[in-house]
C-alpha cells in the first residue's frame, strides 16, 4: 500500500518458533516523534517505498556498544486502516526476553489512525544481537526494500566505547584484495575466463567513509601502475561490491588483468572475495574472507609552521591547492615538504598532512561554516 511520500522510521522484527508462530514486529513512525534529548535512531529500517503487511523475515539490529533503550517504534499501515496497538518487545541472541511492552498510538499519513505504535522503554543492554518483538505481525509493514522485515525505529543512547589498540587514534586499517579479472592472451595462467568479486560491509553503527585503489601487477617481475585512490561511503550494515568492471575502469584498463584492490579505511569493515573461473562456464568457485592490518593514520598539521602556510580549516589544518575566498584565481598555498596536501573525503577542502591516507580525517568531520566558498578560513 503506497503511503503517499511517508518517511517512515525503520525497526526490526522477529520470528520465532516452529510453522505458525507470531512473528515479531516493529512499528514505523509516518510522524515525527520526539525522543528524549541525546538519544538518537539506534537502529531505523524505513523507508518510502510501498508497503505490505506481515514480514516475512526477522528484524534484527546489532549493538556493537552497551546502549539505554528509550524507544520501541513499529509502523501498521494496514491499507491506511492502521491497527488496535499492541506490545512491542526485544529479544537478545542469548535468548532473553524484554517486555513486551504496552504501545501508544498516533497518526501517520493522511490522518490514517493508529499506523504508529511507540512504546516508551528504559532498557540498558549489552552488545549483541536483539530482534523487534510486535504482537501483531498481520499488520505490520514490510516491503522488498527492506528485505521483507518489519519497519522499525530503535532508540536510545549509546554508551561511548574506549577504543582497542587496533582502533586506537591515529590508527586505521588496510586490505590487500587479490583479484584477477579478464581472459589472458598470454599463458600467464590457464586460458578461460576469469572474474573477482569483492563485497565490503559495514558492521559498525556509525557511516564509514574509505577509499579504494588498483595496484596492477606485471608479469616479468614489474612493478606495475597504481591508480589513484576512490572515494566510497556505506552507512551502517550496508554493503557494496567491487568487480572486474569497476576495477578495469578505475585501472583504466580494458583487457586481462591482476593485481590488488587496496581498501583504506578507519574502522575495521568486514571484505569477502569471491574468486570464479571457466571456459565459459563456472568450472572453480573459491571465496576469501580477507584481514585486515593496522596501519597508521596520517596526522594533519595545524598552521603558522613554515611546513604549513596559511590559515587553519576551522583549527583542523591548513588549505591547500584551493580557491581563496576573494578575488579569482587567488589561492591557498601549497603544503612545504616533507608534508603533502590530501583531501578530505567528507568535505570540498583539502589540508597539509604528514602523509597521504584515508585515515587523516578521524571522527568527527570538522564542522564548516555556511557559505564560505573554499571551505577554508579566511587567510
Amino acid at each position: 500500500m503506497t503511503r503517499l511520500g511517508e518517511s517512515p522510521r525503520a525497526c526490526s522484527l522477529a520470528m520465532s518458533g516452529a510453522a505458525g508462530a507470531a512473528i515479531l514486529i516493529v512499528v514505523l513512525l509516518a510522524v515525527p516523534i520526539f525522543a528524549p534529548a541525546q538519544t538518537t535512531d539506534i537502529f531505523n529500517n524505513t523507508n518510502v517505498d510501498t508497503v505490505t503487511n506481515g514480514p516475512t523475515a526477522p528484524t534484527v539490529f546489532t549493538l556493537h556498544s552497551g546502549a539505554t533503550v528509550t524507544q520501541l517504534v513499529t509502523y501498521h499501515w494496514n491499507n491506511a486502516h492502521g491497527a488496535v496497538p499492541g506490545k512491542i518487545g526485544l529479544r537478545s541472541g542469548t535468548g532473553a526476553v524484554y517486555g513486551p511492552f504496552d504501545a501508544t498510538p498516533s497518526s501517520g499519513q493522511g490522518g490514517a489512525p493508529n499506523v504508529n505504535w511507540t512504546a516508551t522503554v528504559n532498557l540498558p543492554l549489552t552488545p549483541g544481537d536483539y530482534t523487534v518483538v510486535d504482537t501483531e505481525p498481520a499488520t505490520w509493514s514490510q516491503n522488498a526494500r527492506s528485505g521483507n522485515r518489519g519497519f522499525a525505529i530503535v532508540r536510545g543512547a549509546l554508551q561511548p566505547t574506549q577504543p582497542s589498540d587496533d582502533q586506537a587514534p591515529g590508527r586505521g586499517f588496510e586490505y590487500a584484495v587479490k583479484f584477477v579479472c579478464g581472459k589472458p592472451e598470454v599463458p600467464v595462467v590457464a586460458p578461460g575466463d576469469y572474474f573477482t568479486a569483492i563485497n565490503v560491509h559495514n558492521p559498525n553503527n556509525r557511516v564509514v567513509n574509505f577509499r579504494k585503489k588498483i595496484a596492477v601487477a606485471l608479469p616479468g617481475e614489474k612493478g606495475g601502475p597504481i591508480s589513484k585512490f576512490y572515494e566510497a561511503t556505506l552507512k551502517p550494515d550496508q554493503a557494496l561490491e567491487i568487480d572486474c568492471p569497476d576495477i578495469l575502469r578505475h585501472a583504466e584498463a580494458q583487457s586481462f588483468l591482476k593485481g590488488f584492490v587496496v581498501i583504506e579505511t578507519p574502522w575495521e569493515l568486514d571484505v569477502v572475495a569471491v574468486y570464479t573461473a571457466g571456459h565459459p562456464q563456472v568450472e572453480t568457485m573459491e571465496v576469501e574472507h580477507v584481514k585486515p592490518r593496522t596501519i597508521q593514520a596520517a596526522q594533519t598539521v595545524t598552521s603558522g609552521s613554515d611546513s604549513c602556510p596559511g590559515n587553519p580549516v576551522n583549527g583542523v589544518g591548513c588549505c591547500c591547492n584551493e580557491p581563496k575566498p576573494g578575488p579569482p584565481g587567488t589561492m591557498f598555498p601549497d603544503c612545504r615538504a616533507p608534508l603533502v596536501c590530501v583531501r578530505d573525503p567528507n568535505a570540498n577542502y583539502s589540508v597539509c598532512a604528514t602523509h597521504v591516507s584515508v585515515n587523516t580525517f578521524l571522527d568527527p568531520t570538522p564542522a564548516i561554516a555556511a557559505g564560505q566558498p573554499a571551505r577554508c578560513a579566511q587567510p
